[in-house]
Order: structure tokens, then C-alpha cells, then sequence
């Protein structure tokens, strides 16, 4: 791209103990969260600062063309209705029999996640999909008391909520929709916002463009995204500018080995973040329910390499702000 257009290209090969830099990450957010996008963003708008005061971002790209695989699943699924549930679930058990590699691209967790979703409602399938796992999956490592509380101030799941409220349109629309409306203002703009104003970088983001969004939002979904492609439109209008290898490239989300990052830091996150004395402490989560989580990512049979993260991010937090 960068000799297409004829501009200076600037590389950074991380190469980092994710645990080196999690105070500053969690200063710089002032609030619990648990995706591990924010530690990439941390170092990437740290190194855009060293030379540049504003930057442009691609943010919004991915919500408002259809560029996330799990839309082209939403129209996967549409075709499956007439699968045998015995099938599907034969197809599930043996996914989870071969385990998990802890990847940052893991075709089998997809596929796990995917299929243990079909039976759900289309609304809690895709917040299923957005949340990286099921409400039940998600309360199970809580401690009795915390599930009690949890339990009687519970809202609705504002993803499957929004993801309703629209009067019509297909799967792809409300997705959209329920996008827009959470996952790229709470989650992606957040993270940009937070992570690159800890460095005094400015971040702009042409792609949510209010004229572009309501144009994009008057479009059908097949102009975005349809099982076999996405980001149709944008491809098209892009033709005109970008090499056909760009065109063509498959999707590279903003992801990266965390896995392998999260084994090598392993034994120092067992033996302070998440030790039993420190769970137990808190009273937040059941320590044997911890204790299972990491033994089954330490075996390689389930990979919760982003729930592991989200308990160190929220116990950093606790001990900047509580203790």
C-alpha cells in the first residue's frame, strides 16, 4: 500500500510480556476492560505518537461494509435449518474432543462457537457470537453470592435487545444495527478513544461518518456482505484506487499470538493475578471455577484465552482503584 501510493511506511514487530504494560493500559482506560484490542492499541498509538499528533483510523469499516466473519455466519446459518439438530450437535461434541489451539485465528473455536449457538434464537445467537460465549457460559466461574446479585439486578441482553428492535429487515440488518448501536461506540470507539489519548494521540474516523451511516444504512445487506463475501460495496468503490492483491486479500482482523503471549506470562498471572488467595479474597468468583478456566486453557481443550485476560484486566483495576 504503502509503495502504491507512494507514501512512508513505518513498521512495529511487538514483541512484548503482555503483563509489562498492563497498569499503564488500565490507568489510561480508568475502567475494566476486557479486550485484549486495547493492549494492541496501547502500543500502536504509542508508536503513531512518536511521529504524528493526529492519526486516521479504519474504525467503523468493519460495522458499516459487513466486514466481520460472523455476518457471513449470520448467512450460513440462515441455510441451516434444515440440518438435523442431532447432526449439528454430533458435529459440536467432535470439535470439542479435538481441543482448541490457543491462536489468535482458531478455526475450531469458531466452529465450536458457532454451532453451540444455532439452537438459540437469532438475537442471542449473535450476542452470543459478539460476547464471545453465552450468558450461562459466562456466569458459571462467578461465586454464589455474586451470581445472586448479578441475578436480581439483570437487564435484558441489550445485543439480543437491539438486534430486535428494528420492525424489518433480514439477519445482516439487524446485526448491523445492533452494531452501531453497542459493539462499535461501547467497544471499538471506546478502545481507540481511550488508548490513544493515553499517548496525546488524536484518532479520527472517517468511516463513521454520519452521512456514510445513514447512506449504509438504507442499503440492502447484500450490497455488504453474503455467505461467500463481505464488504462488497466498499470493494467496489475501492477497485478504482487499490491493487487487485489488496482487493482480494483475505479479512486480517487487529488480533494477534496473545495466545502464546498468554502461556509464556502463564505462571506469573497463576501465581499472582489469579491465585486462589487472590480470588478468594475478592469474593467475586469461585476459586475452583478459575482454577477450571485456566486448567482447560494450560490443556489445550478450550481456548479462554480472552476470559483469562478479562480476570487479570479486572483484578489490575481492583488493585489500582480499591485497594
Amino acid at each position: 500500500m504503502a509503495r502504491h501510493f507512494g507514501l512512508q511506511h513505518h513498521e512495529l514487530e511487538l514483541k512484548i510480556d503482555i503483563l509489562d504494560d498492563l497498569a499503564a493500559m488500565v490507568a489510561g482506560f480508568d475502567e475494566p476492560f476486557g479486550s485484549w484490542t486495547a493492549l494492541l492499541a496501547y502500543h500502536l498509538s504509542r508508536f503513531a505518537r512518536q511521529r504524528v499528533t493526529v492519526a486516521l483510523a479504519g474504525d467503523g469499516g468493519d460495522e458499516v461494509f459487513g466486514g466481520y466473519p460472523r455476518y457471513r455466519g449470520l448467512r450460513i446459518s440462515e441455510h441451516l435449518g434444515h440440518v438435523p439438530p442431532t447432526a449439528i450437535a454430533l458435529a459440536g461434541r467432535a470439535l470439542r474432543v479435538l481441543g482448541e489451539p490457543t491462536t489468535a485465528l482458531s478455526l475450531r473455536r469458531w466452529g465450536r462457537q458457532f454451532l453451540d449457538s444455532l439452537a438459540l434464537p437469532p438475537g442471542e445467537r449473535y450476542a452470543a457470537w459478539v460476547g464471545k460465549g453465552s450468558e450461562t457460559a459466562r456466569d458459571r466461574p462467578y461465586a454464589r453470592e455474586t451470581a445472586r446479585r448479578i441475578a436480581e439486578v439483570r437487564a435484558p441482553n441489550f445485543i439480543a435487545e437491539a438486534f430486535d428492535r428494528p420492525v424489518f429487515g433480514d439477519l445482516v440488518a439487524r446485526a448491523w444495527y445492533a452494531d452501531i448501536h453497542g459493539f462499535l461506540p461501547e467497544n471499538v470507539l471506546r478502545c481507540t478513544d481511550r488508548m490513544s489519548m493515553a499517548h496525546g494521540l488524536e484518532v479520527r474516523v472517517p468511516f463513521c461518518d454520519h452521512v456514510l451511516l445513514e447512506q449504509m444504512a438504507a442499503a440492502p445487506s447484500s450490497m455488504r456482505v453474503t455467505a461467500l463475501a463481505s464488504k462488497r460495496v466498499l470493494r467496489a468503490i475501492a477497485g478504482k484506487w487499490l491493487p487487485p492483491a489488496v482487493l482480494q486479500r483475505k479479512k486480517l482482523g487487529f488480533s494477534a499470538p496473545f495466545g502464546a503471549w498468554l502461556k509464556a506470562a502463564e505462571a506469573r498471572i497463576v501465581a499472582d493475578w489469579l491465585h486462589p488467595d487472590v480470588i478468594k479474597r475478592r469474593g467475586l468468583f469461585d476459586v475452583n471455577g478459575v482454577a477450571r478456566i485456566v486448567g482447560e486453557h494450560r490443556r489445550g481443550t478450550r481456548d479462554h484465552a480472552l476470559r483469562i485476560w478479562s480476570l487479570i484486566v479486572l483484578e489490575q483495576w481492583q488493585r489500582m482503584y480499591f485497594d
